[in-house]
């Protein structure tokens, strides 16, 4: 895309505009200015190519006899989903993180806590078009993209284009993607019941209808990678490779764990219940 292709906002004004929408309460005009500026976001978005043998993980916190069904590892019902990070009420998204411990994070475990695990693998034909939120951040900050020097060489020559036709597009450019990126990892966000962020995904998987994800850096688990994936395609993108119920004996911070398996499941029947060893 050239720098004549883009619709930004005026640095200005743009400032002016993220600065109301942080200090709304209201989830209908919240929801309104963030649809309002998706419609200047040129999100980046790619085929997600996992190698092989690449494994995500979910985690929930559980008692000593863990869940006995592989759908509550999963989605939500839908009548139980409440407001997420990046869903509205009633609109489940699964979440997960790129490793074991990152999960952990995630749900804020500590010691002894009773944690079940559920690593998904990537299914052979899919390769999920996954959308990245805080990938121009980075490489603007960091001079290169946690994904693929492709991605990387893409948004260097968005920036020089847009520096040579009009530096202050360039900054609307960086400002509008670190905004967005800054809204989703806001520890405070559960306290505000992501009033701030939940109806994100709607709208850029309605937007986008392409979309079978969403990379966001971790909340929790500080620069991590985590994917939340549209419900309607989970199941065709993933299968269950295994499930762990662990207690954590002992967390030391900065993503760290001590961790005792209490039993490893066995098989899954058809209907999703669980045999344990």
């Amino acid at each position: 895309m050239t720098a004549k292709e883009f619709k930004l906002l005026e640095i200005s004004w743009l400032k002016g505009f993220c600065d109301d929408l942080l200090a709304d309460r209201d989830a209908a005009s919240i929801k309104k200015k963030l649809k309002f500026l998706l419609d200047f976001y040129g999100i980046i978005n790619f085929p997600l190519n996992p190698s092989p043998d690449k494994l995500i993980f979910r985690a929930r916190k559980t008692d000593e006899y863990g869940f006995s069904h592989v759908s509550e590892l999963g989605c939500p019902p839908a009548e139980l989903t409440g407001a997420g990070r990046l869903n509205e009420p009633l609109r489940p998204i699964l979440y997960t993180s790129q490793n074991m411990w990152s999960a952990y994070d995630e749900i804020r475990a500590k010691k002894d806590d009773y944690v079940q695990v559920v690593s998904y693998k990537f299914r052979d034909s899919q390769a999920p078009n996954t959308a990245i939120i805080g990938g121009i951040k980075d490489i603007f900050r960091w001079g290169q993209s946690r994904h693929s020097s492709a991605i990387t060489d893409h948004v260097k020559k968005t920036f020089n284009s847009l520096a040579e036709h009009n530096p202050l597009a360039l900054k609307s450019y960086i400002y509008t993607d670190s905004f967005l990126s800054g809204l989703l990892t806001d520890h405070a966000a559960s306290e505000k019941n992501y009033i701030h962020t939940c109806s994100i995904g709607e709208l850029i998987f309605e937007k986008h209808t392409h979309l079978d994800a969403i990379c966001y850096q971790g909340i929790e688990s500080s620069g991590a990678l985590n994917l939340a994936f549209k419900e309607s395609r989970a199941l065709d993108i993933l299968s269950v490779d295994s499930i762990h119920l662990f207690k954590i004996d002992n967390s030391y911070g900065y993503g760290v764990y001590d961790q005792i398996l209490v039993k490893a499941a066995k098989s899954i029947e058809g209907s999703g219940r669980i045999f344990w060893e």
